[in-house]
């Protein structure tokens, strides 16, 4: 009892009514489902919370959860079969979810907040060598979209910028 006073009285006292994180996730995508996000956006928080988070992190009560768990789960997803812009997607759902329980005074810290993310490297670009244009363009030359491609080969556009030609 006394260490909840003292937790009150430094202000660092929650109370999570015995909340579980799958009951505090489903309870905050009402609260987004409320706010009006794009039916894409909340699509993509029901994919990460249903097949992700709930599964792995479901039945932990929300105050004991801790970054190792979290660390757990990125882990198991970041298996080799996800890309890891999906893996860092999950996470900042979770992060997310996990920032409105601590405004909340549900927790006192995000416990997603400082885990390290997997990193990708880019795919290094290696150019043509010189001859290769040529015959690229030889080949494609009765393709409807021929002349572009001379284009962007002769003055270096970006395939966006090509778009936009008219």
């Amino acid at each position: 009892m006394s260490t909840v006073l003292a937790r009150i009285s430094e202000g660092s006292y929650t109370h999570d009514d015995g909340q579980t994180v799958e009951q505090w996730l489903k309870k905050r995508m009402e609260l987004k489902e409320r706010a009006g996000r794009r039916p894409t956006t909340l699509r993509s928080y029901r994919h990460h919370i249903d097949d992700y988070l709930v599964p792995h992190l479901g039945r932990i009560r929300l105050r004991d959860l801790r970054p190792s768990h979290v660390g757990k789960l990125l882990a198991e997803v970041n298996d080799g079969k996800r890309k890891t812009a999906t893996v860092r997607r999950i996470h900042a759902t979770l992060r997310s979810a996990l920032t409105t329980a601590v405004k909340q005074q549900l927790i006192t810290f995000n416990m997603a907040k400082n885990v390290e993310l997997p990193t990708s490297q880019r795919p290094k670009a290696i150019p043509w060598e010189p001859a290769e244009p040529g015959a690229f363009l030889d080949h494609i030359g009765t393709h409807r979209l021929g002349a572009l491609f001379e284009v962007i080969a002769g003055t270096g556009l970006r395939r966006g910028e090509a778009c936009g030609l008219r």
